[in-house]
């Protein structure tokens, strides 16, 4: 509706459009005036509104503005832009003269949100078309439908010209984006000409999912496209990443399309797979995908059912049919079997590996299709696997496994092999169908043991232990936690673990507590300064952190036997004590020790005592003597291990070879023989401490008399008899006196037998040495009482 009025030398008009329908549902209205004469025409519009969808997400927006028109130029002020997302404010100019100069357009918009829209355009009418645009935190949501939200940045240009026709150019950035709830990245190049469109330099993340180096080309004429991409998939210490290349044409205008597509230089981990091609293939609304050696074989109809069959060579096989609409799945997985051996290299990881073994079952599946609910029930069968902390193979056992929502549950089940009680329980949660949290639950029950290796944190233990141990964590970190007791175990105590921060990061908190034979060894297990048993019921926490690099190592380990080897010499540990109070920064535990070392001089037995209290690193012991004898006389008892006088001057240097090889010789000569002893005849302890090596290499060197080969050798052996009674043994072997200059070839054994007793209230300990049989060996018995307290 208007009017129009005219005067001298002129007009002027008012007019108003209401709800003027436009294509895609929107509407126009707007009133103002013009007025005109010989000078020009000028024109208001005091008042507009536009409403509209938009495409795709066909989400509504509405517009006000109010504009002016001046002869050559025009100028719009946007009021409001408002949708869903923003409410924005803008201007639009523009300007005109002959049609022999360039029309501009300039757009600016922005938002107090953030987002702001630039765009400049050049026309020369007939001849060229320039424009430019930017823009910063644009909503997705405008231009894809559900579940896109986020924003988006980017530069466009676009010309055209009678030579070169259209061309066409952009670089497009996600600001904050999601799928649903999940980010989502990207960034890509673009450029086209109106007959081809090429996308460069594609990346993009979503979930555990990266696309790199992506590129893509559509032919407008021939309608066919092709595409490449580097594809990887973050499978928790894994990734899975291939190249993948593809090529396709439509077969006709409604006659569906025809789409093949190769994969190679795919691996898993360290592991390099195989490559291999698919084609999908759609005619008359159905469509079908098959693999090229005919394992995967998958058809949909037009109705939006599906059917799926899988069968491997391997063993591998899965049947399925259900309906995929709109985005949703509802499936049912009538059967499907999974042989472990072979599938071992995409399950396996550093804390579990299969061997063998088949997953059988069926399941449900329905819900979106990026995140559906898993209802069914499978079973293990023949399952044989390896942990990385359990010495021992488990298996072959079946095992039920329940599928629950998003929860695939394993219940408690007996792994432990026959009379053995170890019952393993598991859960894993899945989150878009990638897992995403676990737990994991093993306990002994009784008087079931399980052999462990546990190579990490501080100690070395290898041995059997009992308890509870929980494994715990999600795809970013998981946490150990054990209370367990350990029993005919040895710790070989290391330096404290070279611990970096690292995106996946293991939390350990271990609990542990002395059972029967503990054994505590430092620096080598082959040549042991220390090599020293354990008290019953003594605790030791280790906490270790590998994300924030922490560690620590707190416990007060009593000791009940064992032996210091120094200087030659294997002193019997009488009583003592390590103290840890370690961390990553100091790794130096205490030790308070007492050990004793029986030998005979001329003068009869004499009982060397050794002790000392310090950190290991600075083991300076002090020594004392019953009979008391001189400092002098002891270093010469210690410091000598072979009594052999000779003129010879090399002789002094002879001996302290010897001394070393007679360490290092016999100690890694007789260690394996020591350990088979204590295997085969049950003890707790057992060791030999001979020179018999050193004597050997010193007798073929220097000529002297008939060397005592097993003189100042030595046998000890020790056993615990229930949780509180420790029954130990010790036989030194010396040669007979020399009688009128002549060394004779007899040997004399120095027995002694000991108990001790753990009370409640005090250590008892009874130690029988017998040398008198006169008179029944009563004056060879002695009694001791000792206790200790901690403040």
């Amino acid at each position: 509706a208007g009017t129009v009025q005219n005067y001298s030398g002129g007009w002027q008009s008012s007019f108003q459009f209401q709800d003027f329908p436009l294509p895609g549902g929107g509407e126009l209205s707007f009133q103002g005036s013009s007025n005109g004469g010989a000078r020009g025409t000028w024109a208001s519009v005091n008042w507009g509104r536009l409403t509209g969808f938009y495409p795709v997400s066909h989400q509504p927006f509405s517009v006000t503005w109010d504009a002016e028109v001046r002869p050559g130029q025009w100028m719009a002020h946007i009021l409001s832009w408002k949708d869903a997302w923003e409410d924005d404010q803008g201007s639009l100019e523009g300007s005109w003269g002959s049609l022999e100069q360039p029309w501009k357009i300039r757009v600016g918009i922005f938002s107090p949100q953030g987002e702001a829209l630039s765009s400049k355009v050049n026309i020369l009418w007939g001849r060229a078309v320039a424009a430019d645009f930017h823009w910063e935190h644009s909503p997705l949501a405008r231009f894809l439908s559900e579940p896109w939200s986020g924003g988006g940045r980017g530069n466009a240009t676009l010309s055209w010209s009678k030579s070169s026709g259209l061309l066409w150019n952009a670089d497009l950035e996600s600001q904050e984006s999601y799928y649903g709830t999940d980010p989502v990245s990207f960034s890509m190049s673009a450029f086209g000409n109106g007959v081809t469109t090429e996308v460069n330099s594609l990346r993009a993340k979503w979930r555990s999912v990266q696309i790199a180096d992506g590129r893509f080309q559509w032919n407008n004429q021939l309608s066919s496209w092709s595409w490449s991409s580097r594809q990887t998939i973050d499978l928790g210490e894994k990734k899975w990443s291939w190249m993948g290349t593809g090529e396709g044409h439509s077969l006709g205008q409604d006659a569906g399309y025809e789409t093949h597509y190769a994969w190679n230089q795919a691996t898993l981990g360290k592991m390099h797979l195989a490559g291999g091609a698919i084609t999908l293939f759609s005619k008359d609304k159905g469509w079908s995908l098959s693999s090229s050696d005919r394992v995967i074989q998958i058809n949909g109809n037009p109705d939006d059912s599906v059917r799926v069959e899988i069968h491997s060579p391997g063993g591998l096989s899965v049947s399925a049919e259900g309906r995929w609409a709109s985005g949703t799945l509802d499936f049912e997985v009538t059967s499907f079997r999974i042989p472990l051996g072979q599938a071992g290299d995409w399950l396996n990881s550093d804390l579990f590996r299969m061997r063998s073994g088949a997953l059988i079952g069926s399941f449900h599946l329905e819900g979106p299709w990026t995140d559906p609910n898993v209802t069914g029930d499978a079973m293990f069968k023949q399952l044989v696997f390896k942990n990385i902390y359990l010495n021992q193979v488990v298996g072959p056992l079946d095992a039920p496994i329940e599928f629950r929502n998003k929860t695939i549950r394993m219940p408690a089940i007996n792994i432990g092999p026959q009379g053995q009680i170890w019952n393993l329980d598991a859960q894993l949660h899945l989150d878009h169908g990638v897992p995403d949290q676990f737990l994991i639950h093993l306990v002994t029950k009784g008087l079931s043991l399980l052999p462990v290796h546990y190579p990490l944190t501080g100690v070395d233990v290898e041995g059997w232990v009992s308890g509870s141990v929980t494994i715990q964590g999600d795809n970013y970190a998981a946490t150990i936690l054990a209370d367990l007791t350990l029993q005919n175990a040895q710790i070989h105590l290391v330096n404290s673990p070279e611990v970096t921060g690292s995106y996946y990061g293991v939390n350990v908190n271990l609990h542990l507590k002395t059972g029967h034979k503990v054994e505590f060894v430092w620096p080598d297990p082959n040549l042991p300064l220390v090599d020293a048993i354990a008290a019953v019921d003594q605790k030791l926490d280790i906490e270790y952190n590998e994300r924030t690099s922490q560690f620590s190592m707190v416990g007060k380990i009593d000791l009940r036997a064992g032996e210091i080897n120094y200087v030659s010499q294997s002193f019997q540990i009488q009583e003592g004590r390590l103290t840890f109070q370690e961390t990553q920064d100091s790794f130096d535990p205490y030790l308070d020790v007492m050990a004793q070392l029986r030998v005979r001089e001329s003068d009869g037995p004499v009982i060397v005592q050794l002790r000392a209290n310090g950190p290991l690193s600075q083991f300076f012991p002090r020594f004392s003597s019953i009979p008391y004898k001189t400092p002098e006389e002891l270093q010469q008892i210690v410091g000598s291990t072979l009594a052999l006088p000779s003129d010879n001057s090399s002789a002094p240097l002879l001996n302290s070879a010897v001394s070393v090889a007679s360490d290092f010789g016999s100690g890694f000569l007789l260690r394996p023989f020591e350990e088979s002893v204590k295997k085969n005849f049950g003890l707790d302890l057992f060791s030999i401490r001979t020179e018999l090596l050193g004597k050997a290499l010193a007798h073929s060197a220097v000529s002297s008399a008939t060397p005592g080969y097993l003189d100042n050798t030595s046998i000890f052996f020790g056993k615990y008899l229930g949780d509180d009674l420790f029954f130990q043994g010790d036989l030194n072997f010396h040669q007979d006196q020399i009688v009128g200059g002549v060394q004779t070839s007899g040997l004399s054994v120095d027995p002694e037998i000991q108990l001790a007793f753990n009370t409640p209230f005090f250590l008892l300990n009874w130690t029988l040495t017998p040398q008198h049989p006169q008179n029944l060996f009563v004056t060879d018995n002695s009694v001791t009482f000792s206790w200790n307290w901690s403040y």
